[in-house]
């Protein structure tokens, strides 16, 4: 993109205006400085005086497409910028979903498949196939996994960063959701120890009469971004619980981003 881009004719429609295309400019230098960049080295690369780039930078950290940390003059990408790829990628994530969910019950008859994504601390099921309703992709709306007894809630739990987890924890309360299911944190800790060092959730709860296993799914920043299950009754579930828990953590890892997996996402701790 060069510097100083002009349309002086402004009765033609493909017209632009200046400003807009020098912010892009911005956001692109920006981008590409690993550790940020100063006020005078943009200006020097965009052909601008520092006063006139200072108002470009101001603007564009007002909306939030740059960051700076106090003290720090180096300017670098903002959580607006990212979150218009994440929406993208959401998308994209989305539409690939349905498609594993789809391939993964095509394989376990008689399993019920489901994708979760994580919103607001709660666990929403975005597409769900059962036995019940053979071939039928579902989107139910607004439900809701059980924070502390479903596996895919927990995979989520799991593998989200410390300070979500965290969070999460603030929201559901563990003694009036899950000490009755776990009996205390520890054990619930080390269960999510396990499952980070398995890389995904394997859950057999005798009273709920299934057996579930969970993996997730990381988006291009190493965030947790969804889980993928499949569950069905014990005595079906243990016969073919190796093919099982390798169709879903396969699956995980395909819709994850390149290179995004338990590990590299931090979650290990």
């Amino acid at each position: 993109m060069q510097a100083g881009i002009k349309n002086a004719d402004k009765g033609r429609p493909d017209r632009t205006l200046q400003s807009v295309l020098r912010g892009f400019q911005v956001l692109e230098i920006v981008a590409s400085a690993h550790e940020g960049a100063p006020l005078k080295d943009i200006a020097a690369q965009m052909g601008l005086k520092p006063p006139t780039a200072h108002i470009l930078l101001n603007t564009l950290l007002a909306g939030g497409y740059l960051a700076r940390r106090p003290g720090d003059l180096r300017y670098r990408l903002g959580e607006a910028a990212f979150r218009l790829t994440d929406r993208y990628l959401e998308n994209t994530l989305r539409q690939g979903a349905e498609q594993a969910v789809r391939e993964v019950a095509a394989q376990m008859p008689k399993a019920t498949v489901i994708f979760v994504e994580p919103r607001d601390y709660d666990f929403y099921v975005l597409f769900r196939m059962s036995p019940d309703r053979p071939g039928i992709i579902q989107m139910p709306r607004e439900r809701r996994m059980a924070p502390y007894q479903s596996a895919t809630a927990l995979a989520c739990l799991a593998f989200s960063a410390p300070d979500e987890r965290m969070a999460f924890r603030q929201r559901h309360d563990f003694f009036e959701e899950g000490k009755a299911t776990w009996g205390s944190e520890k054990k619930l800790e080390a269960f999510l120890r396990k499952a980070r060092r398995a890389d995904y959730v394997l859950l057999n709860f005798t009273s709920s009469g299934v057996r579930a296993t969970a993996a997730p799914i990381f988006n291009r920043r190493g965030q947790l971004a969804a889980a993928l299950g499949a569950s069905m009754p014990p005595e079906d579930f243990q016969v073919l619980e190796s093919k099982i828990i390798k169709i879903v953590t396969d699956a995980a890892h395909r819709l994850s981003a390149p290179g995004q997996d338990a590990q590299s996402a931090g979650g290990t701790t």
